[in-house]
């Protein structure tokens, strides 16, 4: 549940601080900093929207929803199927760069729904407040969104970010940087539930991917992630 506006004032004056930063807001002026001065600074209302995250956000909110108990698993594949099919008939909908694209990720995210199994777990808690304070004296205070989290059969904690991006903007190199602000959500959830780091899983749920198994040529099984 998002905090409301007198939550989160009274957050700064607990802290003693005029702001409460939040991930997104940070990576907006780490990405561009003139779209931070017009949205943040400026107040403009810019148009950032696009077909991924149109649809990203439709299957974050569907599986969240599941989770939840809100929908019946079998219901998943039938609301993405009614929110593509709404998103074809409307004139002003976002495009894909190209019909190559548009196939691939449709299909990817057909199989998804039908497919796709909620871990195996306790204390599943979706779109959970987490506090971060960062630098000398608490100067910096982050507050986040979990997009899921629950306890797993070995009693650590999984915080979970849901990604219908591609597997590229995810290769070893641009990890570390992808990963910052579950990084957050982990220091948060050490400094005001005195979870040990040890006792912390976080991780991406690419929900346009699965894990393989197979067998190779000389007999050995291998793994690897496929669309």
């Amino acid at each position: 549940m998002r905090l409301n506006r007198k939550q989160l004032n009274d957050l700064k004056a607990r802290y003693g601080v005029d702001r409460i930063w939040s991930f997104s807001r940070v990576n907006s002026f780490h990405n561009c900093p003139v779209e931070y001065q017009k949205h943040y600074l400026e107040h403009v209302k810019l148009d950032s929207g696009n077909v991924y995250t149109e649809f990203g956000t439709f299957s974050h909110n569907t599986i969240q929803s599941l989770i939840r108990g809100e929908i019946k698993y079998d219901e998943m594949f039938p609301k993405w199927q009614d929110e593509v099919g709404n998103w074809e008939v409307d004139p002003r909908s976002y495009q894909f760069d190209s019909d190559k694209i548009k196939t691939g990720y449709i299909s990817n995210l057909n199989h998804y729904f039908k497919h796709t199994q909620v871990p195996v777990g306790s204390q599943f808690e979706t779109e959970k407040p987490v506090l971060a304070t960062i630098g000398d004296n608490n100067k910096y205070v982050f507050v986040g969104y979990i997009d899921t989290q629950y306890v797993d059969e070995d009693g650590n904690l999984v915080l979970v970010d849901y990604k219908t991006s591609s597997r590229s903007s995810f290769s070893k190199a641009k990890l570390p940087e992808k990963s910052l602000q579950l990084m957050l959500y982990a220091i948060g959830k050490h400094q005001h539930s005195h979870i040990p780091y040890s006792k912390i899983r976080c991780m991406f749920h690419m929900m346009k991917y699965v894990t393989v198994h197979y067998r190779q040529e000389n007999g050995k099984m291998n793994t690897s992630i496929q669309e």
